[in-house]
């Protein structure tokens, strides 16, 4: 995968910002949320969608310059 060959990571920050916008749409505590969402594995998956957003902006900038 691209993301890996490039060692793309996603920042605990931002992560955190994307749980704190879904816990006000949800009305659920920050660590509720990230309780339940690390049980049912969707804190992975949110994590790896923002790492594929990260890289589609990358390569974006990349071919854009």
């Amino acid at each position: 995968r691209i993301a890996d060959a490039e060692n793309v990571t996603v920042a605990e920050e931002n992560v955190e910002k994307e749980l704190e916008g879904i816990s006000l749409q949800m009305r659920e505590p920050v660590e509720t949320l990230r309780t339940r969402l690390t049980e049912d594995g969707s804190l992975a998956r949110i994590r790896e969608r923002l790492r594929r957003e990260k890289m589609g902006a990358l390569l974006y900038e990349r071919l854009a310059s």
